[in-house]
């Protein structure tokens, strides 16, 4: 009997001895993990903070903006123009621009170290050409609304 006992303690201690080790590694890669979260984190807002999104802009076909100011304090290296139907960017795509012998997009100029101005089309405000058409995403001519985006 005593030899059972004694043989039931082991195995409970053997038992709870893998649970600790267990647990202690599953602790350790949760805070592995915390830490990855963390950078990333960090990550995301440096990243962030390289780039100036405008708000969403009503546009429509053949405007040009006054300046708008961007805070970057540099010249943008990078522009994106974003799109979509409805002023949140619901469904946005990222557009391009063409001229083809009158104009489709949204074009960005004048752009310093502290502002930029943008122009639509003539004929559309939007063109994803070598998505679908020039103009057809979209049904222009009704009304779009983008976001321009300029990074470091």
């Amino acid at each position: 009997m005593k030899t059972i006992l004694t043989i039931l303690l082991l195995q409970l201690n053997i038992t709870s001895t893998a649970q600790t080790t267990d647990i202690s590694g599953l602790v350790a890669r949760m805070n592995a993990i915390e830490i990855e979260n963390t950078k990333l984190k960090s990550r995301v807002k440096q990243i962030e903070s390289s780039c100036y999104k405008s708000n969403w802009i009503a546009a429509g076909k053949n405007q040009t903006s006054n300046f708008i100011k961007h805070n970057l304090g540099v010249q943008p290296s990078k522009a994106f123009i974003w799109a979509s139907v409805t002023k949140g960017g619901n469904s946005a795509q990222l557009i391009d621009s063409i001229y083809s012998g009158t104009g489709y997009g949204t074009w960005i100029f004048d752009v310093t170290y502290e502002h930029y101005k943008y122009t639509t089309g003539p004929k559309s405000v939007t063109s994803f050409y070598g998505r679908t058409n020039h103009w057809g995403h979209y049904g222009e001519p009704v009304q779009r609304y983008i976001q321009i985006v300029l990074c470091k």
